[in-house]
């Protein structure tokens, strides 16, 4: 297999054949590497991070020459300490769920790093977000219905997809950001979290409205309702 030498790598909500890669610059994901993905997004929290980051990495972006997919000290530390968002929604507000009908809750992300680390802080904030909410939630386990994402040039950004068993992990995170703790704030109604916990809360408004608007173009035509309200 060729290396990969594409720089911004994406996986849509519904992959298309069509889409393509366009040389050295960008790479869509296929809807058989969402699958594998989702797969390992949901056993991260049974197999730990150590069977789960390799893995995840490798997916990704497989035979990737820009980016590093090892899990070594550095790249593990690295995206342990890279400043991460997560922004929690009930999906009926922003997004058409015919496209996606047992969703009921969306997350979406924004991880800063640099080249070469977007991998692995893709793979540790999809296995640890796992890690992280299932204990809030009371160790109840919940599924990911569906991972989409995107690179640019200073972040990893995409969202996850959540059934009803996300709701108490949702309620709880709901009502610790509304008490003020810590790494948490209120946005447009929406809990958000922050990493890594000596994080400070200093991002603007519209450093959250710039992630929702990226994370539409992961969807399909007229799915994403932000903004509207």
């Amino acid at each position: 297999m060729q290396p990969c030498n594409a720089i911004y790598h994406f996986l849509r909500l519904l992959p298309n054949a069509a889409d393509g890669n366009d040389g050295d610059v960008n790479r869509f994901a296929s809807k058989h590497t969402q699958r594998a993905i989702v797969a390992l997004a949901n056993v991260a929290w049974d197999l730990g991070l150590d069977i789960v980051l390799p893995r995840l990495s490798t997916f990704l972006t497989p035979f990737s020459a820009v980016y590093r997919t090892d899990d070594q000290r550095d790249a593990r530390s690295y995206a342990e300490n890279a400043s991460a968002l997560f922004m929690w929604i009930p999906a009926q507000d922003v997004f058409k769920t015919e496209f996606l009908p047992s969703a009921q809750y969306a997350v979406a992300f924004s991880v800063v790093c640099e080249r070469p680390f977007h991998t692995i802080c893709l793979a540790y904030a999809i296995a640890h977000f796992q890690e992280a909410y299932i204990d809030v939630g009371g160790q109840q386990h919940f599924t990911t219905l569906s991972i989409c994402y995107g690179f640019n040039s200073y972040s990893v950004y995409g969202v996850f997809f959540y059934g009803q068993d996300f709701k108490r992990a949702y309620g709880k995170v709901l009502r610790q950001c509304q008490r003020g703790a810590q790494n948490s704030t209120i946005y447009r109604k929406y809990p958000v979290t922050l990493w890594p916990p000596s994080q400070n809360v200093g991002v603007t408004a519209g450093s959250y409205d710039a992630l929702l608007t990226r994370v539409g173009r992961l969807l399909p035509e007229g799915s994403w309702l932000f903004p509207s309200h």
